[in-house]
């Protein structure tokens, strides 16, 4: 008898893009298979640039729904995250329908997560935007990361000079997270400065820290709401505010990820403005549109079609 299957098998791969040498990291491998015949798995490291693979060890897979997450730990008493020594370092797993398919490369699927170790120092929080907007007695602090690593909290200062800062809001960290993550404060102001100022810090749960750069909000009466159309787009939109006076600023468009993918300076006068940005190099998905200078610091999300 000759049977036939489709081979479905697939392995997807989680874990941080950066790690803090000396911390554990344990990133997860994904594999899926509708049929449940690859029930044989087998982890490698290679530390030459994938020109040749060590077996870890392995064992047999338990499907769930025709899926199931296999979890590696890297640590530390094995020198792995040492920056010297595992910085550039490849993990593998591979799965096969037995143990001697595991050593024949066209019965095989397999993943790797490549370690990139960071030297000691702040842990790497990923931090893909920090903006902040004014209205009406209240400043609205918004920030995101794009993963967190034993990230304990966050502390918001604010200043109304630019130079002494005092602690505005504590807010709790997501600890350990390999997505994306979204946090906002909103801090009443009941002052007559013109602008106000905001940084945050941020601290590990080993008290090791690190700032943002510092954003400018202005408290003029003529702050008004920032509004991007239409929205969601096809290819061209506006934004629309209004400036305390005439000067120029820097739109910036940035991917859900934090990355700039396109940017332009744009002249602004006193009062209302409406901003053409014709052409840009968008595709499918969620965007931040943000308009800034000295003066104001406008940001909105733009969703393209």
């Amino acid at each position: 008898d000759i049977s036939i299957n489709v081979c479905q098998s697939q392995i997807v791969v989680n874990g941080p893009a950066v790690v803090t040498e000396n911390n554990t990291v344990t990133p997860s491998f994904t594999v899926t298979d509708p049929t449940n015949t690859y029930t044989t798995y087998m982890w490698q490291v290679s530390r030459n640039g994938s020109l040749s693979f060590t077996n870890l060890g392995g064992g047999t897979i338990n499907y769930t729904n025709g899926s199931a997450t296999l979890n590696y730990a890297i640590t530390n008493p094995s020198s792995d995250l040492n920056q010297a020594n595992a910085d550039g370092n490849i993990y593998r797993l591979v799965v096969a329908t037995s143990k001697t398919n595991l050593a024949k490369p066209d019965c095989i699927y397999f993943n790797d997560y490549t370690l990139r170790v960071a030297s000691g120092g702040p842990l790497p929080i990923q931090l893909s935007s920090f903006d902040g907007t004014y209205s009406d007695g209240i400043a609205t602090l918004k920030w995101q990361t794009s993963q967190e690593l034993n990230n304990d909290r966050f502390e918001l200062f604010r200043s109304f000079d630019g130079n002494e800062f005092e602690l505005a809001a504590t807010v709790a960290g997501a600890g350990t997270s390999y997505t994306a993550k979204s946090y906002s404060y909103q801090d009443h102001i009941a002052s007559s400065a013109n602008s106000v100022f905001y940084k945050l810090k941020q601290i590990d749960k080993n008290g090791k820290f690190s700032f943002s750069s510092v954003i400018k909000l202005s408290l003029s009466a003529m702050t008004s709401s920032f509004q991007l159309f239409p929205n969601p787009v096809v290819n061209n939109f506006t934004a629309s505010f209004t400036a305390p006076r005439t000067t120029t600023a820097t739109l910036l468009i940035r991917n859900s990820n934090g990355q700039t993918v396109y940017s332009k300076s744009v002249n602004v006068v006193k009062g209302s403005n409406a901003i053409p940005v014709n052409n840009a190099p968008l595709t499918t998905g969620m965007y931040y549109v943000t308009i800034a200078n000295d003066d104001f610091n406008f940001t909105g999300k733009l969703q393209k079609r």
